[in-house]
């Protein structure tokens, strides 16, 4: 037995897709013990819970359909950008410029979240500062942009987790 609420509940736009091969992993193991896979939920009508026992090529489908939708990955790129500097407000101001740039160069081909505060800013004696792109194609200009910054800054492509 297993809590899907639990297994739902971590954060990035890959929670479902963990969720599922977790599920996958656990009626494999049930399965060759000769054993029924219990699955604990607080709310058993919720797609999404009921999705985790889907088969793969139902389950692939809806996911994909999903982050369509939403503007994820595999259906879009995910790029997450971070300043690094010995000061907060150095980081800050570092993905504030970026952000701007991003967007004059980009227009509306692009969308630009930040600057962000990462859940842990203070890192190896060092502040951080995010920012998030999203796109449906990343165009010349902005990969361009992206390639000029300098080493104080990390670039994390679909990134498994933001921040």
């Amino acid at each position: 037995a297993t809590s899907a609420d639990d297994l739902l509940g971590h954060p990035g736009f890959r929670a479902t897709e963990n969720a599922w091969r977790t599920m996958q992993t656990l009626a494999d193991v049930a399965a060759a013990s000769g054993c029924r896979l219990v699955l604990q939920t607080l709310d058993g009508e919720n797609p999404g819970v009921r999705r985790l026992m889907a088969d793969p090529e139902a389950f692939l489908k809806d996911e994909l359909a999903a982050r369509d939708a939403a503007g994820f990955p595999p259906k879009a790129d995910l790029v997450a950008v971070t300043a690094v500097a010995p000061t907060e407000a150095e980081a800050r101001g570092k993905i504030e410029r970026l952000a701007a740039s991003l967007r004059s160069v980009a227009g509306t081909t692009i969308s630009v979240s930040g600057p962000l505060r990462p859940s842990n800013p203070f890192r190896h004696g060092t502040w951080r500062s995010l920012l998030v792109i999203r796109s449906k194609a990343l165009t010349k200009p902005v990969l361009a942009a992206l390639r000029a910054l300098p080493e104080d800054f990390i670039i994390d492509r679909d990134p498994e987790y933001l921040g």
